[in-house]
């Protein structure tokens, strides 16, 4: 029984609950009969039936090893595990020794009582040998783990070192970063600031003209820029115009158009030139101002004149790509979009270098409770949470239900509805909207003085 653990613990055949069973069982019985013999002679008795549980135990060994010798990874074993049994098996075993010793003087000593122990020995050598290599091993893994810890821990700490060097130099990119980023808010909140105060007053009265105004940019700056053109209490003008882009390049392009289309207004209104003239000397000249910057502009330029006996105008007006302006008509309760006429074309925008343009005039009368609408189409194409569309058809509605009230009343109206239809949504564009509205000329307005606006002040200083 010893045997067969020893073969199958050598080889590191594992064995299956079920055989370890059988062999378990074969062993208490033999154990049981050989414990219950009460002499010597009772012994020798059964000596023969015991030979069959020894040949049992034996044939468990010897299935181990005939596994073990065809398998690949463990032939070797199985091969220096029969190796250590060559002592036993060569020698004459003892039952022929003790036949031959009958017929004549024994000629031979019994074989396996020295084969046996040079089994045992050879078995001690090759255990040993393993035990020592075991332990070398186990030394020169100690060893090289060592080494690798003393040099781990040497790693970790050059890595702290140098990360702690990291983290001091991101702190200070990180104060610097905040720094920056403060100087730059404030910078842009300074230039916000100085180009609302650059557009003129959102709300005005002139002589048969009230405006109202929404200018909402996307950012702390705006693409977007309006002006109107007056001589004391007379409204001679507006201007709406939309640059292409957001943020800081687009605000400059405002600031450089702003005076440029103010100049070529009051240059064409003194020398009676035509809208169209106008806006051709605008492009003109931010194409040269500008250089190479890419943002070009679409807006609307419009020329009022006087009033006649009716009090009515005419409006002078030039589209350059620009969405179409609204007209509310007073007498006929009709809103409807200003386009040029169909006989002449109109393309292109301002500031294109190298395309060629066609701004033609459009001309048509207001009277008293007339309105004018004019945006950017950031009014038109701020879009909710389902991706729908404010839309011209609301805008027309809201002026429609509402054409009785101020032109401020008229634009808190839209802008609520417009917040209201939005919802959560962040604008995703400049929105600049004009309300003009045709008033009785024949009452004088009050001319408002220019005022120092010490709150603008205060919040630049």
């Amino acid at each position: 029984y010893l045997l067969s653990d020893f073969i199958a613990e050598f080889i590191n055949y594992k064995q299956s609950h079920k055989i370890l069973t059988i062999r378990l069982i074969l062993f208490l019985i033999s154990e049981t009969i050989i414990i219950s013999t009460r002499n010597y002679d009772e012994l020798m008795k059964i000596t023969i039936p015991m030979i069959f549980f020894i040949l049992a135990h034996i044939s468990f060994g010897t299935y181990f090893w005939f596994k073990s010798l065809l398998i690949k990874e463990t032939r070797r074993e199985a091969l220096i595990l029969i190796q250590g049994f060559v002592p036993v098996l060569v020698p004459v075993d003892d039952f022929s020794s003790e036949y031959l010793s009958e017929l004549s003087p024994p000629l031979f000593p019994f074989f396996s009582l020295f084969s046996w122990q040079g089994t045992i020995i050879f078995f001690i050598i090759v255990l040993s040998r393993r035990a020592l290599l075991m332990y070398t091993e186990n030394n020169v893994k100690t060893i090289e783990l060592k080494d690798l810890n003393e040099n781990l821990e040497k790693k970790v700490n050059e890595r702290t070192h140098e990360l702690k060097d990291a983290n001091y130099e991101l702190s200070v990119l990180n104060a610097r970063l905040e720094k920056e980023k403060f100087r730059s808010e404030l910078e842009l909140e300074m230039a916000s600031i100085v180009q609302r105060k650059f557009f003129p007053q959102p709300i005005k009265h002139f002589k048969g003209w009230d405006i109202a105004i929404c200018y909402e940019p996307l950012a702390k700056v705006s693409g977007d820029l309006y002006d109107y053109y007056n001589f004391k209490n007379i409204l001679n003008g507006i201007s709406i115009f939309d640059v292409s882009g957001h943020g800081i390049s687009a605000s400059l392009i405002t600031m450089l158009s702003k005076n440029i289309i103010s100049h070529a207004f009051q240059r064409g209104y003194r020398n009676r030139e035509s809208i169209e003239h106008m806006l051709n000397r605008i492009n003109n000249s931010i194409i040269t101002e500008k250089g190479e910057i890419d943002n070009y502009l679409t807006g609307l330029l419009c020329r009022f004149s006087e009033f006649d006996e009716k009090d009515i105008c005419t409006v002078e007006l030039g589209n350059a790509g620009h969405p179409y302006p609204l007209h509310y008509n007073a007498n006929e309760k009709l809103i409807k979009e200003i386009k040029q006429d169909e006989k002449r074309q109109h393309y292109g925008a301002i500031g294109m270098r190298g395309l060629d343009v066609s701004f033609p005039e459009i001309k048509f009368t207001m009277g008293k409770d007339d309105l004018f609408v004019c945006y950017t189409d950031g009014l038109t194409e701020s879009s909710n949470n389902r991706e729908e569309q404010f839309g011209l058809n609301r805008v027309k509605q809201i002026v429609s239900e509402n054409h009785d009230k101020s032109p401020e009343e008229i634009l808190k109206i839209l802008t609520d509805k417009l917040q209201e239809f939005i919802g959560e949504q962040p604008i995703e564009d400049d929105i600049t909207i004009m309300i003009l509205k045709r008033t009785d000329s024949s009452v004088v307005q009050e001319l408002e003085p220019e005022e120092l606006d010490f709150e603008v002040l205060e919040e630049i200083k």
